[in-house]
């Protein structure tokens, strides 16, 4: 189980007609199932229809709707029972044994290979108040552990070698599936990098990048159960447009006192120099210089 949304200090309060939140997700996964704990309020006789949309990250979403019973009165599906509350009138505790919460399950096997990123929520009952308590989420039974990401390699202003690995523990990846963002909580993708399938390597190139830009990516493990939890996620930054290497070339007109130095910019160089800074030491490490 996981806590995938954060509620920031408030529940989600659905208010009758038409009230509605949006719940963006922490930590975006595939998950077998997701469950809301609800309730709703205002009439014993009454209950409230509460739609939940999930959204994945390839801008496809899925819709489902629940019959969500009173908090004092509802009898099906009820997940936690007897909390208390306080009196209102008196501030009080009040040992309400009738008080409860209601478990709203959602089956997204059909839709274990998407990443749900956010879920949104709206009322349609014309005289109950709803309220979202909490988020939680099953992943795939089967699915591979989370995946270690390590760090990136072959850093260029453009591109960047992507670097990860199962370590053994748990069910084995068959493939994998890379994100890669300029948001450290990925609402947004580079290129065609969300939740893309590279197959069944540990390294993978991150073409066409920006120069000087900072990047984040992480990895999932895929087998026929579905997919597995998110990696952790690495940091990478391209450098600016600088220069490719010089070639440094043999000295000419070496005498006792003096010599020439001679070098070269890379054939081919998309990014020349426009002039260039020299050292020179006795010391091959260049531990000091001349």
């Amino acid at each position: 189980m996981y806590h995938i949304a954060s509620f920031v200090g408030q529940t989600l309060i659905l208010e009758p007609g038409g009230g509605s939140g949006t719940l963006v997700f922490s930590n975006p996964g595939s998950f077998d199932h997701l469950s809301l704990l609800a309730a709703s309020a205002v009439s014993p006789s009454y209950t409230a229809t509460l739609n939940v949309q999930f959204n994945f990250s390839d801008a496809t979403n899925y819709t489902t709707t629940f019959i969500v019973g009173d908090w004092y009165s509802g009898t099906s599906n009820i997940a936690i029972s007897g909390l208390g509350r306080i009196n209102r009138t008196g501030d009080v505790w009040d040992e309400c044994g009738l008080l409860k919460l209601f478990d709203c399950i959602i089956n997204l096997s059909a839709y274990k290979s998407k990443v749900v990123t956010s879920i949104y929520c709206w009322n349609s009952d014309a005289n109950q108040r709803c309220g979202v308590f909490a988020v939680c989420g099953v992943t795939a039974s089967g699915a591979p552990d989370a995946i270690i990401a390590d760090a990136a390699t072959i850093i260029t202003s453009t591109s960047f070698q992507a670097n990860w690995h199962w370590d053994g523990q748990g069910v084995a990846p068959t493939s994998y599936v890379l994100d890669v963002s300029t948001d450290p909580n990925f609402g947004s993708f580079v290129g065609g990098f969300n939740n893309f399938n590279v197959g069944f390597v540990t390294t993978y190139p991150v073409p066409s990048l920006t120069p000087g830009t900072t990047y984040y990516y992480r990895v999932r493990g895929v087998n026929t159960n579905g997919q597995g939890p998110n990696s952790n996620v690495i940091t990478v930054t391209t450098p600016h447009n600088v220069p490719q290497a010089v070639i440094a070339d043999p000295a000419t007109s070496v005498f006792a006192t003096s010599f020439q130095s001679h070098w070269h910019p890379a054939s081919g160089d998309p990014h020349p120099p426009t002039s260039y800074v020299l050292d020179v030491s006795t010391d091959i490490n260049f531990g000091s210089f001349v």
